[in-house]
């Protein structure tokens, strides 16, 4: 079964890296915001001297970006993952299978059903799929909370604002979603060790 574990190992490699190097730095630039609130004069000077402006308005773009291709890339390292576990297994991926990469929910149905152990979605597995939602804002709806988004969110008793509303990330927020999606792909991954015993 060594496959599932260098499969797991290797997702949570990737992943590592969002968490020790793009979250230090998301974190550093909000903790230097907090500090240069309370120091008027650094304030003055980033909002109205130019060459500091624009790389203060570089840098918060930067920080944006980097959250939200953060939350991409860990959601596809994921999906790599339960792919190979499900390749693992000895499954293969047929046309009906493919969509249940992108939905935790549909990923453990469809898992437990072939290895014949019972599934019931519990909060972990409606967070998760949250957290996919969110990455769907992202990539397919600008940022913008749809309708969709917004229910599923409320299934995950997690308040991300309201339909319509810009999806807001921070380095905080990030850090519970890759915390989630580590212990789902944990799972995952003791889950597929039990069927192969």
């Amino acid at each position: 079964m060594r496959g599932v574990e260098a499969a797991y190992e290797e997702f949570f490699n990737e992943v590592s890296f969002i968490e020790g190097r793009l979250l230090l730095l998301a974190e550093l630039k909000e903790w230097r915001e907090k500090i240069r609130s309370i120091r008027p004069i650094a304030r003055l000077r980033d909002e109205f001297g130019p060459l500091r402006s624009k790389i203060k308005e570089f840098t918060d773009r930067l920080y944006e970006m980097s959250l939200s291709l953060s939350l991409v890339y860990t959601i596809s390292c994921l999906e790599k993952f339960l792919r190979n576990t499900y390749l693992e297994l000895g499954f293969n991926i047929e046309k009906k299978d493919r969509g249940i990469f992108s939905s935790p929910k549909e990923f453990l149905k469809r898992l437990s059903k072939r290895i014949g152990v019972d599934y019931q979605p519990d909060d972990l597995v409606k967070r998760v799929e949250a957290i996919f939602q969110k990455r769907h804002i992202i990539v397919h709806r600008d940022g913008l909370i749809d309708k969709d988004a917004y229910g599923i969110f409320k299934q995950a008793k997690i308040d991300e604002g309201n339909v319509g509303d810009r999806l807001i990330l921070d380095s905080k927020k990030l850090k519970d979603d890759v915390s989630y999606i580590k212990k789902f792909a944990e799972r995952v991954k003791n889950l597929a060790m039990k069927h192969r015993l």
